[in-house]
């Protein structure tokens, strides 16, 4: 591949924290700074083919020398040069975080406390990155349609062999201008590396606090309310819709109530449950921007700031001992999420890259009174393991199994109604470089594609602690039981006529040996 990868993984990280702490009769405080500092060691990004090429191609061009996508070419049954092209990203992108703080409790009473906490935040996000498109051809030279403008792509032979003949271009047309001109020239697709570079950093500062109230009104029972402001910085998202890469902090204020209980004696065990009301403002989303069917023009995604959300919700867990060696062990969490209010995302994107108004792009926010993606509304969790009555010589060995059931959630949004036509005969490539047909079949999608289902995953294990008394331990494990289908994410291709799923693991069994110096 062209360009450097590097360590897509590594990083240097700086932590440094000075504080401060004063204890009283009745008050104790914390105070001090805060310092991070996180530096990429090499290069991330990927590589993402698109359209590529069904068939060897000679002869000529379509009509108007108009090059479309090469599915399109083999759809029209049209000759000419092959037009394969992956997508080149790649990115660095370094973090600094600053803060001072301080947290203060105070003992009304012997049974109920008073904590109050404040910390100020300056956060930088700084990100260098190229986004490139590669394209590979067979001819020395052809002509192809790009955002609907009729350019001139020379073919430069590659010392790769792979590569064959191809030229690359900056794909943020709007930063640096269309392809070919003087602002973005095509270059030889083995020089992909320190092309298309932008710079862009983010700042964004802001106040958090805590205000709550500790109740315990007898030694194995804690009632507690809180109050916080919490703050996300805001940052960048460097493949994302060229202008549009830079998003605000967003803020939510949370409220809370709970219990903690515990008891001993013949069946000891505890009890605990929350509940809890997030009120997000400016909150951070990813949308979809792609193509309406049959038009020309790139496929991206955007981070805005999406106006007001609501989640809440409760959790509870509990946990018995029967006898001694055995716990039982279940917690259940709900979760509501609704989207209050959203800005206007057409206006936003149209606002900052003029190449989605001619052709239309297909912009999907998330309706207003619908779930949050990616928020799971019922999950639950029940665990049991028995530590066999032996003696300490032989070690302590223990097994167990637990059951995680997770509910039906969305993690992507669908087009409420999505409007494609089935080319039946005639299909043509017009001077707007837009697909039409002499007879079509209007096809209905169906939706709910991105809602991904639920599951109950199984698993067990056999722990040996201290093996024959020796600073030995072991461990024996089984996970997904059953051999479930899971699924972790879901990308809804519709215009393209497919979905893709990201699944999670199989059945997998194993073991561990750790030995204690």
């Amino acid at each position: 591949m062209p360009g450097t990868t590097g360590g897509t993984n590594s990083e240097s990280s700086f932590v440094e924290e000075l504080q401060f702490q004063g204890r009283g009769e009745k008050f104790n405080w914390q105070g001090g700074l805060y310092l991070e500092i996180n530096n990429p060691l090499g290069a991330s990004g990927t590589f993402s083919p698109t359209q590529t090429p069904c068939g060897p191609y000679t002869g000529t061009l379509v009509t108007g020398a108009i090059q479309v996508d090469s599915e399109t070419q083999c759809l029209l049954g049209q000759t000419g040069s092959s037009l394969g092209r992956y997508g080149y990203s790649s990115t660095r992108t370094s973090f600094r975080g600053k803060a001072v703080y301080f947290q203060g409790i105070y003992s009304l009473t012997d049974q109920l406390k008073f904590t109050g906490g404040i910390r100020y935040t300056w956060d930088s996000m700084r990100s260098i990155f190229n986004v490139t498109q590669l394209r590979f051809l067979n001819s020395a030279t052809t002509t192809s349609a790009f955002n609907g403008t009729t350019i001139f792509i020379p073919g430069i032979l590659n010392a790769n062999p792979r590569f064959a003949q191809g030229s690359g271009f900056c794909s943020n047309d709007v930063a640096f201008g269309k392809p070919g001109t003087a602002t973005n020239p095509y270059f030889a697709a083995s020089e992909v590396a320190g092309q298309c570079l932008q710079d862009i950093t983010k700042k964004s500062a802001a106040p958090t606090w805590l205000i709550g109230l500790d109740y315990k009104p007898m030694d194995d029972v804690l009632l507690y309310a809180k109050y916080s402001r919490g703050y996300r910085q805001g940052g960048v998202t460097p493949f994302g819709l060229d202008q549009a890469q830079v998003y605000d902090k967003e803020k939510v204020d949370t409220f809370e109530v709970g219990a903690k209980t515990s008891w001993r004696g013949a069946m000891p065990g505890y009890f605990n449950a929350s509940a809890y009301l997030n009120n997000f403002r400016d909150q951070q989303l990813q949308i979809g921007i792609q193509c309406n069917p049959s038009t020309l023009c790139p496929q991206t995604t955007a981070v805005i700031n999406a106006g007001k959300s609501r989640m809440q919700g409760f959790e509870i867990e509990a946990g018995i001992s029967p006898f001694k060696g055995l716990k039982l062990e279940v917690s259940y969490a709900y979760l509501n999420t609704k989207l209050l209010e959203i800005s206007d995302v057409a206006a936003f994107v149209l606002a900052r890259n003029p190449l989605f108004t001619s052709p239309p792009a297909d912009i999907r926010p998330l309706p207003v009174g619908t779930e949050i993606p990616n928020a799971q509304p019922h999950k639950l969790v029940i665990s049991a393991s028995y530590t066999l009555p032996l003696d300490e010589s032989f070690g302590k060995l223990s097994f167990g199994g637990t059951m995680v059931y997770s509910s039906a959630y969305r993690t992507v949004t669908d087009p409420a109604v999505l409007d494609k036509t089935t080319c039946l005969a005639g299909l043509t490539v017009n001077s707007a470089n837009t697909l039409s047909c002499s007879a079509a079949k209007p096809v209905s999608y169906a939706t709910n594609f991105g809602i991904l289902p639920g599951s109950k995953v199984f698993n067990l294990n056999v722990n040996w602690e201290n093996v024959g008394g020796m600073p030995v331990d072991a461990a024996f494990f089984i996970t997904n039981l059953t051999n479930e289908k899971t699924f972790l994410h879901v990308n809804v291709q519709s215009s393209s006529g497919f979905n893709s799923s990201i699944i999670g693991e199989p059945r997998m069994f194993g073991g561990r040996l750790k030995y204690r110096f």
